[in-house]
C-alpha cells in the first residue's frame, strides 16, 4: 500500500500529540525505521514539514519563515516579531544562493519575494508570457 506524505504526517502528528514528551524519541526512531523498511525514507523532511504544518494549524500558531543571504539584524527580526505577534513562530533561514533579498512565507504561503533570484525569474516568466 502507498502512503502519501500526508498520510504519514497525520500519523506522526496524531502519535506524538496523545504520548508524553519522552516517548517522542521513540516514535521518532519507529517512524524512520518504518520509512526506512518501506524505503521511503527519502519523504521524510516532507513528512516532517507536514506534521510541523498541521501542528502549528492546530495550535493556531501562525509561521513566519524569513530566507535572507545573511543574519537579519536584530531590529529587523524585531519588527518582524512586531508585525508577526508575540505567538508567531519565526524560523530564520540563510540561504547564500539567493544572492540578495529577502523572502517571506506566511503559513506555508508566499508573501513577499523580493530576493535578486525571485525578481530575475519574475522578470523572465513575464518576459515568456509576453513572447
Amino acid at each position: 500500500m502507498h502512503h502519501t506524505i500526508a498520510q504519514y504526517a497525520q500519523a506522526l502528528a496524531n502519535a506524538v500529540g496523545s504520548t508524553s514528551s519522552r516517548d517522542i524519541k521513540t516514535i521518532a526512531r519507529n517512524t524512520v525505521r518504518l520509512l526506512r523498511a518501506k524505503k521511503h525514507l527519502s519523504k521524510l523532511p516532507a513528512i516532517l514539514r507536514e506534521t510541523r504544518r498541521r501542528y502549528f494549524y492546530k495550535k493556531n500558531i501562525t509561521t513566519v519563515d524569513i530566507i535572507s543571504v545573511v543574519p537579519l539584524s536584530p531590529a529587523i527580526r524585531n519588527e518582524i516579531r512586531r508585525m508577526a505577534g508575540a505567538s508567531a513562530h519565526i524560523n530564520e533561514i540563510v540561504r547564500p544562493e539567493a544572492m540578495a533579498g529577502i523572502k517571506i512565507i506566511v503559513n506555508d504561503t508566499y508573501r513577499i519575494d523580493a530576493t535578486v533570484k525571485g525578481i530575475i525569474r519574475n522578470l523572465f516568466a513575464k518576459y515568456e508570457k509576453h513572447s
